[in-house]
């Protein structure tokens, strides 16, 4: 499932250290400026940019930290947010149920809404909505009602049909455990 192909992706990036080095980075920032520098120095030509997981986690840090409201301050942010987008959307076939989640989180506490990527992340989400723990579920539908987007049809449809067969297999499992009522239960 998709936990442990998070896990082995996690697995993956600790023995890299330079990519280690990154998220690193992008944790212990300060400032969304350090985070944009952190960004232009990935993708300058011959790096590969930031992946998934660390593209999610700069959005998520830059949700913690102070953001300008006026001036050319505020401009600058809001092309530095319209360019960690665009990577988004370049980078989307490699997202996982737990980066989709992450990123309409972070999405819909910046309040810098972008209707493409949003659009582009629901329909991400569908073909691997089973792969999606409780805590994403979570974090994407609370984003997408802070939003006030819909997750459609196509979406909702998946999401019940995927939990209708969870239950199922729960129940069966339950069902043939022959669980009896152990003295300390009651």
């Amino acid at each position: 499932g998709g936990g442990r192909g998070g896990y082995q992706q996690r697995e993956r990036r600790e023995r890299d250290p330079n990519m280690q080095l990154v998220n690193d980075s992008i944790t212990n920032t300060n400032s969304w400026r350090e985070l944009q520098t952190i960004l232009e120095q990935q993708s300058r030509s011959g790096m590969p940019g930031l992946d998934p997981f660390q593209l999610v986690s700069l959005l998520l840090r830059l949700v913690k930290l102070d953001k300008p409201t006026e001036g050319d301050d505020a401009a600058d942010f809001q092309q530095f947010v319209a360019s960690v987008y665009g990577w988004m959307m370049d980078r989307l076939p490699r997202f996982r149920g737990r980066q989709i989640s992450g990123a309409v989180y972070a999405i819909s506490r910046l309040n810098l809404y972008n209707a493409e990527l949003v659009g582009a992340l629901i329909q991400a989400a569908v073909p691997i909505i089973s792969d999606f723990g409780a805590w994403d579920f979570v974090r994407f539908l609370d984003g997408l009602e802070r939003l006030r987007v819909p997750p459609g049809e196509e979406w909702a449809a998946e999401f019940f049909r995927t939990s209708a067969d969870k239950i199922v297999r729960t129940a069966d499992r339950v069902g043939n455990a022959e669980c009896q009522a152990q003295p300390t239960w009651q």
